[in-house]
């Protein structure tokens, strides 16, 4: 008979444990879903409504002729979608062919996911940037608005809270230089206030020679740069006249005539 003390009988993982080996946990949470965009993307696979085979490069996404044409007067142009009537020309069935090859798969994706009814896609900073000459050059207008208007409030977030001019003038530029080629007004004159808020410089050099900014924005912030000079240099003068003039016995200035 053993002389050693009763007790519970151990568990083969707490015997597996005092061998040296780990016992087998089960992860905690739901198991990690596999960045499959085949599966998650509908564009991504041909179904009945697809009649569009919009070519990248080695890769086919599949989409709808009505939903492209309606996004865009230019794609509507490409799949010969445009009213023919009274030119002898029928419209053709069967599946057609746009060539976005020029472009980078990506940034393709990425306009479906925003055009697409059926994906539920948030917008961000990088990817507006990007669509933006895809909807200027294709005429997308509801991309043109949604881009513009991420990227506007995306320079707004880095100003709110914070004093004018801190953010980087470089920064501050580049988001100028899409203001003033996709117009967005907004955006133009948030960067002109920043820009002139900023004590940076070098930023009228940066601003004179930026090749990608239209020469009437480079005047308005130039002007403005120079007003706010011309109100600094008015209000020296006024404290320097302000100290010259002498003072009478209760320290109130006398003013010559």
């Amino acid at each position: 008979m053993s002389n050693s003390p009763p007790g519970s009988p151990r568990r083969p993982s707490e015997i597996s444990s005092l061998r040296g080996a780990e016992p087998k946990r089960k992860p905690r949470g739901k198991p990690k879903r596999a960045d499959s965009p085949d599966k998650t993307l509908p564009f991504f696979e041909q179904d009945q409504f697809s009649d569009v085979n919009i070519v990248v490069g080695d890769k086919i996404l599949y989409s709808n002729q009505c939903l492209l044409s309606f996004n865009s007067t230019e794609f509507m142009k490409l799949l010969g979608g445009d009213n023919n009537a009274g030119k002898g020309k029928t419209k053709t069935a069967g599946t057609k062919s746009l060539d976005l090859s020029k472009h980078p798969f990506k940034d393709v994706v990425d306009l479906m996911c925003v055009i697409d009814p059926r994906v539920p896609y948030d917008l961000t900073d990088d990817a507006a940037i990007r669509l933006l000459p895809l909807a200027e050059e294709y005429d997308i207008a509801p991309v043109k608005k949604s881009c513009s208007w991420t990227v506007t409030e995306s320079f707004f977030k880095k100003k709110k809270g914070r004093r004018a001019g801190h953010i980087p003038s470089s920064e501050t530029i580049r988001y100028l230089c899409l203001a003033d080629k996709y117009k967005m007004k907004d955006l133009q004159e948030m960067c002109c206030d920043e820009l002139v808020a900023n004590d940076d410089p070098t930023i009228s050099r940066s601003i004179v020679n930026e090749g990608d900014l239209s020469e009437c924005t480079k005047r308005q912030v130039m002007e403005k740069k120079f007003e706010k000079v011309s109100l600094a240099l008015a209000r020296e003068r006024r404290k320097n006249t302000e100290k010259e003039q002498p003072k009478d016995t209760r320290g109130s200035h006398i003013w010559k005539k």
